[in-house]
């Protein structure tokens, strides 16, 4: 089985073969993923990071034998070359914990070492980190299936905020609250805890990063920050409640 190399800032994984089909998710810049099967010019691929699955064009993709074998999940925007190109990364994404220069198939990619050492200082596997780096996307366009800073979903904000921290989370927000510790009640919660919301069959469809046991950051229209209280999100312009509260959990 190939593995793949991701070369675009942001690769469409799609529900199916065609460039109309539904955006499932994203790979980011230099993650990595199994290939198990063409069609065209899309691959099915398996996410190595979430397991997550889906088809990707096939140009966004090189086979992974010449790439860097250790990397780091870069914690800011930074913009890096390809063959003299700039690409922009968004947070989230992946760079050679040790190389400034690197090839993989026809694709020559560098980056400034000093720029990207700076940015890495600024990680920190804690709530004050988690939030930080939060922060870093509110006003982000909602887009369904996205993980960066480019357009992302509520599970893609938080998947990627947390992956920043050195927290592993799944992909979609019912997964992720299958995971942590159980907070009883929104008096008890912390900041970096995860909110999580359903809908009226009682599925769980929404999660938020809770910054105080008041506030909330999640992604919905964009990325922003709400009130909350023990019924639920209250948009704070439409003053009006917009998501069920279900539960809270705890990862730290």
């Amino acid at each position: 089985m190939a593995l793949a190399y991701t070369i675009v800032p942001a690769a469409p994984v799609r529900a199916s073969h065609s460039h109309k089909a539904e955006i499932v998710s994203q790979l980011l810049f230099g993650e990595t993923a199994d290939m198990l099967e063409t069609q065209g010019e899309f691959v099915k691929i398996k996410c190595s990071y979430d397991g997550y699955e889906g088809w990707v064009q096939d140009r966004q993709l090189a086979l992974h034998q010449a790439g860097p074998a250790n990397s780091i999940v870069l914690p800011v925007p930074l913009t890096i070359l390809c063959n003299s190109v700039q690409l922009h990364l968004s947070p989230g994404s992946m760079l050679p914990s040790e190389d400034t220069q690197w090839q993989v198939g026809p694709y020559q990619f560098s980056f400034n070492r000093a720029h990207a050492d700076n940015a890495f200082l600024t990680v920190q596997t804690s709530a004050e980190g988690i939030l930080k780096t939060a922060q870093q996307y509110l006003g982000t366009s909602y887009l369904w299936g996205g993980k960066s800073i480019f357009g992302l979903d509520c599970s893609g904000y938080t998947q990627q905020v947390f992956k920043i921290a050195g927290i592993r989370l799944p992909r979609d927000a019912w997964q992720q609250a299958e995971e942590g510790i159980l907070v009883n009640a929104l008096e008890e919660a912390r900041p970096g805890d995860l909110a999580f919301f359903d809908n009226a069959a009682g599925r769980v469809n929404h999660v938020g990063i809770l910054s105080s046991t008041r506030t909330i950051m999640h992604a919905s229209a964009n990325a922003r920050h709400d009130a909350i209280d023990s019924r639920g999100i209250v948009h704070n312009e439409l003053q009006e409640h917009t998501h069920n509260l279900k539960l809270i959990k705890r990862y730290l």
